[in-house]
Order: C-alpha cells, then sequence, then structure tokens
C-alpha cells in the first residue's frame, strides 16, 4: 500500500523497484506542483552510511547538469531519516533490453547513438563525466526519447569498481579517476554492438534522420515490448521484493545510523537523544570536534552538553547543544545562514 512520507508531505512512495550496490530504488509521485511537468518520480536511498558520499556524488552531479538526454535530479531529501536522491522517473527501458530484441532498424540505431553522443557533450559541457556509461544505463522512454542513467563514479578512485567492466577503459580497470576520455571508450563500445544487430555496419548522419518518426517507431516498439511482458518497465523490477512495512524500515534505517560513533558520546541507551540535520547546502558536520559526515543526517548523542561545529562552502559555525535524555533536535537550511 502507498505511503506518504512524513517528513516532507509532498512525496509518496509506492513501491521498491529495484536494488543495487549502494542504493534501493523506489517509485513515487510528487504530491505538489514544484515540478511542474514532472509527477512520477525515483527514490535511491542509500543502503548504508558507507554509499552516502556515494549518493550525493551523484545528485551533485545531475544537479548541474541541464540535459534532455540526461535524467534529472530533483531533490536530496531525508526518506525516513535517510539520506536518498529524488530523481525524475523514466517510463520505459533500458538500451539493454531493447538490444535483446534484435529489432532494431538503422535508422533507430543511428538515432539512439547520436542521442547518447549529445547526451555525453552535455555531461562534458559541464565539466563531468558518466563513469559508467553502458547499455543499461542509457534508458529510452515510452515517447522514443533517450535519457542516460546512473552517473555513478564521480572522480574517487574506489568508485572504479562500480562501473561495468564490459564497457571500462584499461585506464579505468586500473584504478584510475574516470575522464572524458573514459566515457567515449564505453561509448564506442556501445555503439559498435548496436551496428552489429541484424548485420547493420554503418549508420546514417543523424542530421539525415526523421527524428520524430523514428521517435514514434520506438514508442510503438517499447510499447510492444512492455505489453509482451505482461507489465511496465517500472513493474517489473517488483518481482523479486515490495517496500518493507514503515515500521522496518524505518528500524532498518535508525540500526544503520546507530553505527555512526562518536568516541564514548554515542551509545544505544534509551536516555541518548538525536539531532536530525537536514540541509541541502552540503554541510559539514563535526560534533565535539569529531567529524560525523555531511548533511542529512541522523545522529544519536548521550543527553548533555555537545558542540555541534559546520561548515559550508562559504560559512562556518557552532552551536552549543543542551540535550535531554529522549529529545529531538532538529537543524535546517535557515541553521546555517
Amino acid at each position: 500500500m502507498a505511503r506518504i512520507i512524513e517528513k516532507t508531505g509532498v512525496y509518496k512512495i509506492e513501491n521498491q523497484v529495484g536494488e543495487g550496490i549502494t542504493a534501493r530504488i523506489y517509485a513515487g509521485s510528487s504530491l505538489d506542483n514544484r515540478y511542474n511537468d514532472i509527477k512520477r518520480v525515483i527514490f535511491k536511498i542509500a543502503k548504508s552510511a558507507q554509499f552516502v558520499s556515494i549518493l550525493r556524488g551523484e545528485y551533485q552531479k545531475l544537479d548541474r547538469i541541464k540535459s534532455n538526454n540526461v535524467v534529472r535530479a530533483l531533490d536530496w531529501e531525508l526518506i525516513d531519516g535517510f539520506p536518498a536522491i529524488v530523481m525524475e522517473r523514466v517510463d520505459g527501458l533500458s538500451l539493454h533490453e531493447v538490444m535483446t530484441s534484435n529489432e532494431l532498424s538503422m535508422d533507430q540505431i543511428s538515432y539512439i547513438i547520436c542521442e547518447i553522443k549529445k547526451g555525453l557533450d552535455d555531461i562534458h559541457s559541464f565539466g563531468l563525466c558518466h563513469g559508467d556509461l553502458s547499455p543499461k544505463n542509457v534508458m529510452i522512454d515510452r515517447s522514443g526519447r533517450i535519457k542516460l542513467i546512473d552517473l555513478g563514479c564521480g572522480s574517487e578512485k574506489e568508485h572504479f569498481l562500480l562501473g561495468t567492466r564490459k564497457y571500462l577503459s584499461k585506464s579505468r580497470l586500473s584504478g584510475l579517476a574516470p575522464s572524458k576520455e573514459d566515457d567515449w571508450y564505453s561509448y564506442n563500445q556501445i555503439a559498435f554492438e548496436l551496428k552489429q544487430i541484424n548485420g547493420h555496419e554503418k549508420t546514417e548522419v543523424a542530421a539525415e534522420l526523421e527524428v520524430g518518426k523514428i521517435q514514434k517507431e520506438l514508442e510503438k516498439k517499447i510499447s510492444f515490448l512492455l505489453r509482451n511482458r505482461g507489465n511496465d518497465f517500472m513493474s517489473t523490477q517488483m518481482i523479486a521484493r515490495r517496500v518493507k512495512k514503515t515500521s522496518n524500515l524505518v528500524a532498518l534505517m535508525l540500526l544503520l545510523f546507530a553505527s555512526i560513533t562518536m568516541g564514548g558520546d554515542v551509545s544505544g541507551a534509551s536516555g541518548d537523544a538525536t539531532v536530525i540535520v537536514s540541509s541541502k547546502k552540503w554541510v559539514q558536520i563535526k560534533i565535539d570536534g569529531q567529524e560525523v559526515g555531511y548533511s542529512p543526517l541522523s545522529i544519536q548523542l548521550s543527553s548533555g552538553n555537545h558542540q555541534f561545529h559546520w561548515s559550508t562552502s562559504k560559512r562556518s559555525g557552532k552551536i552549543a547543544l543542551s540535550l535531554k535524555p529522549g529529545e529531538t533536535k532538529f537543524y535546517g537550511d535557515n541553521d546555517f545562514e
């Protein structure tokens, strides 16, 4: 059964639709008009505290990119007390799923290749790279439009293992940070595979194609493939598991956050207090001189006095905390002005 997210009141989570290495994926909807044309959304909720930085990196990248060929990041929220990206929901199929049908015409292949290139060009124009381009991270929506998703790897070395090895360059496989050249290597691998479908050896120039006509053809193809599967793309991801009951999900998230330690100041005793920090300003938090992480965070502390230090890219400050047993204090954007 669908449930309203208590914190914001502007989203509804409907069901779990997938799970990756770093995050669980939920489908939902926006309950207000903040995004105008976007009502159907996806939530990527970090599976544990260790993956929050990876998820934050993806949001930070997507938030900068403005492109018709790249999925939009809409918000960075605390969902039931756990960090999550809210992004537009691309209703359709991945290129990987479409390629397995082996039913793409030469014009359709040319169109797909050129649209992927447009998306990469847009990403690179913002000084970023994708880092994990593969057919599974290229979506074709119900209108035949192409969208790149899962900009996962950023510039941190340890993230390279999250990439799809078949489409990673030698430098990426050796552990080097992703670059534009690595994205083009992945792009060329995808283009080569597409050109092999039905024996196609070359494609036409995109400018010579009737894009509107091709989109209509792909729209019919996507609808046909979805009907054959007996459900739409998002629903097919629900086969393995459903959303846990709210109480179980909250319990899991609190358990994960309880693993954040503050030396002797943090414990699981019933007399502990909770400090919740929710901000989109990338606030770095320290408690009693020890670094906790970046907002949003839910921190359990022993009752008593603590020093709460915060810093953003432009400002810093400190707050003297005096916590009572069982007390919960909330700090938001206005507290970091």
